[in-house]
């Protein structure tokens, strides 16, 4: 079995064990309780009928390895909430609900309370599940700083081992935000901002990494774009940046995203090198062990965005369909730079994506190419890159671009296809693969997972694409 596979599904198991006696509806009565209507601060809030009424209270406590604080559901609380304090692998602290309905509700408009942020867990081993964050800010003033500093959700510097599963995120700029490491983010829907963290440079965002060693996967994320400003459309589903920390080891997989700007942005220009008095060294900029594998995607613009240089990295088993189009928006699907020529001894494998595109005009760009003739690409370098097995459509026409312009070609390789992917249902985002489809069989046989992303365990060839063909 895969080493990072088995650890994926370690992880989960262990903790769903632990935190299942305690989190099912509430269902044992051991615990902080929460109850925004009928609590009382003066309680001692172990039981439902002595529970707190603030988050003021509960920011107060430290809490220890094993305490379980569990929200009401149906109840609104519109100040930032900190949870303190310390876990441990075998004693996790869970946030979480309790009661019958609605998830407890979470939302700040006040910067000057915990950054804006609804949630913040600032330990570590935090388990936050089963919430409901809406409606925060975007970023104050002006500048990196202020920008990484919201969120939805916000899991603080120094808060590793944390685990942030099954929450709903509506219409934070930044839904989820991270920067603690060996972090798993998983099972969350973060839909529904169009409204930027900072106009007119910076559109909102799904999921945001600002440390390494995190896994972010079987996530939903639907509809963070904003249009206009100085790009024509920013934001997407997920970002990492931040110059400051160690980048290195992010696992990015099974996750669907759909309206969303584009799916994933690395920095690396546009970072806080430079900026701010923050001198970063030129290899701390290099991306190591980036996994990006298993998704699917609708989204309008580049499926990888990478400012940085990327090593001993991963782009494969995708599915990219480029249903959303716009004019005044650049078109590439795959882009990632290298101007300082940092990754040329073990550049990005790009290997059994299925990449659909539309408008014959469009660039569909594997690995190397400015978009368009869109201006903030020119003068960048572009990454040497590996690539093996893909599969490009375009369902208006016969015409593919690869090539940094649209006059140069680059080498695809024998193994590259070009043809009607031919899957259930194209429009209506059935990407399942028929029988007849030139993808079943024909990717690369290495990878990183062995099941698709219905859960389907990978037999034999791989095929290209996110989804594993099944018989009937």
């Amino acid at each position: 079995m895969n080493l990072k596979k088995l650890f994926y599904i370690l992880k989960i198991g262990i903790v769903f064990i632990i935190s299942s006696l305690t989190s099912c509806g509430g269902s044992r009565d051991d615990g902080y309780f929460v109850d925004a209507e009928h609590g009382d601060d003066s309680n001692s809030g172990t039981s439902r009928k002595k529970s707190w009424q603030t988050v003021e209270k509960v920011n107060s406590m430290i809490f220890k390895p094993g305490d379980n604080i569990y929200f009401k559901r149906q109840t609104t609380y519109s100040k930032g909430l900190q949870i303190n304090g310390d876990g441990t692998e075998d004693a996790p602290i869970l946030i979480g609900a309790w009661g019958e309905g609605d998830a407890p509700k979470f939302t700040n408009t006040d910067d000057n309370n915990y950054n804006g942020n609804c949630i913040q867990l600032n330990g570590n081993y935090q388990i936050l599940e089963n919430i409901y964050c809406f409606g925060t800010n975007d970023a104050p003033g002006r500048g990196y700083l202020n920008v990484w500093k919201v969120g939805g959700i916000k899991i603080n510097l120094g808060a590793d081992h944390c685990i942030v599963r099954n929450n709903e995120v509506e219409d934070c700029p930044i839904g989820i935000n991270s920067y603690g490491e060996h972090t798993l983010i998983t099972e969350n829907y973060v839909h529904d901002c169009n409204r930027p963290i900072l106009f007119p440079y910076w559109g909102p965002i799904g999921i945001r990494l600002g440390m390494g060693n995190q896994e972010v996967a079987w996530n939903k994320i639907h509809n963070y774009h904003s249009m206009g400003g100085e790009w024509g459309g920013d934001g997407g589903a997920i970002e990492i940046d931040d110059g400051r920390n160690p980048r290195n080891n992010i696992y990015i997989h099974h996750n669907r995203t759909s309206e969303c700007m584009g799916f994933c942005e690395i920095s690396y220009n546009f970072d806080i090198c430079g900026n701010g008095g923050v001198d970063c060294t030129t290899e701390n900029r290099i991306y190591d062990n980036i996994i990006i594998a298993y998704n699917v995607s609708e989204d309008y613009r580049t499926f990888t965005q990478f400012w940085a240089p990327l090593s001993n990295s991963f782009i494969e088993n995708n599915t990219v369909y480029r249903k959303w189009e716009s004019a005044d928006i650049e078109s590439n699907v795959f882009c990632e730079n290298d101007e300082d020529k940092l990754a040329t001894d073990s550049p990005t494998t790009y290997r059994n994506n299925l990449v659909v595109v539309v408008e014959e005009e469009t660039l569909s760009t594997y690995g190397n190419s400015s978009g368009l003739g869109n201006r903030i690409y020119l003068g960048y370098p572009l990454a040497q890159i590996n690539h093996s097995n893909n599969l490009f459509y375009n369902v208006d026409g016969p015409r593919i671009l690869f090539s940094p312009t649209t006059s140069e070609n680059i080498e695809l390789g024998a193994t590259a296809i070009i043809a009607n992917p031919k899957v259930v249902d194209l429009e209506e985002g059935d990407y399942h693969l028929t029988y007849s489809s030139l993808a079943r069989d024909n990717g690369a046989d290495e990878g990183h997972y062995d099941m698709d992303l219905d859960g389907n365990p990978i037999v034999g060839t791989r095929d290209i694409g996110a989804f594993e063909y099944q018989l009937e």
